[in-house]
């Protein structure tokens, strides 16, 4: 099972530009003096931002993969990941309690889709790990950089997750491994069965994190 459910990949990828409108939350603490202006304080570091645009012309295909979508995430309850049409950014979503999907048949074999969305303040570390080219979310996740370790049940510490040999103390079974070097050049390997004590056979210089993905997810 994957850290995190994400945005489907048969569905359409980004709202019609000129449909896409974003607020933020209040988060501002306000006070209204006796006398002078009002004041306002943040009572928070970061905010959410709600969001709401138009899917436009989603086809059959389409249409089921976001059902699908919408079941996996229990009817919009369950965050996910999703790239911010704004910046291309890996970011963590979930849909507005009020309305968040309305559907209008526009023919006989196509819908509009109009999503409201938050977009929520913090993202797994762990996002930074996915591939640039592809939205998928890995089964676990080694960031030897940065001590950031998830092995797919928990995230953990070092020793719970990196033996002194060096090696992988959980197993993954069959699975598709990002390296990814501190300097950014990634390396796939495919089909790759990650027994306890797995580590790559020839690490490139400088690794920095292994990236763990259900087989087949980086073909």
């Amino acid at each position: 099972m994957t850290l995190m459910p994400v945005w489907p990949a048969d569905f359409l990828q980004s709202p019609a530009a000129d449909s896409w409108e974003g607020t933020p939350f209040e988060t501002r603490a306000n006070f209204d003096p006796e006398l002078g202006p009002p004041l306002s304080r943040p009572r928070v570091t970061a905010e959410a931002w709600a969001y709401a645009g138009t899917f436009p012309a989603a086809d059959e295909t389409e249409h089921a993969a976001f059902l699908t979508f919408w079941a996996e995430i229990d009817r919009g309850a369950k965050e996910f990941l999703w790239r911010d049409p704004e910046d291309e950014s890996v970011r963590k979503w979930k849909f507005a309690a009020t309305e968040p999907c309305r559907t209008s048949r526009v023919s006989e074999t196509n819908w509009d889709f109009r999503l409201s969305m938050i977009r929520l303040p913090s993202t797994p570390w762990w996002a930074s790990l996915i591939p640039p080219d592809r939205l998928v979310a890995p089964v676990a996740a080694y960031d030897l950089a940065r001590g950031l370790y998830h092995n797919g049940t928990a995230q953990v510490g070092a020793a719970a997750a990196i033996s002194g040999a060096p090696g992988i103390i959980a197993a993954h079974g069959l699975s598709d491994v990002r390296l990814l070097t501190g300097a950014g050049v990634a390396t796939v390997l495919s089909a790759v069965t990650l027994t306890a004590g797995w580590w790559p056979p020839s690490p490139p210089v400088g690794l920095a994190s292994i990236t763990v993905f259900a087989p087949g997810a980086l073909s």
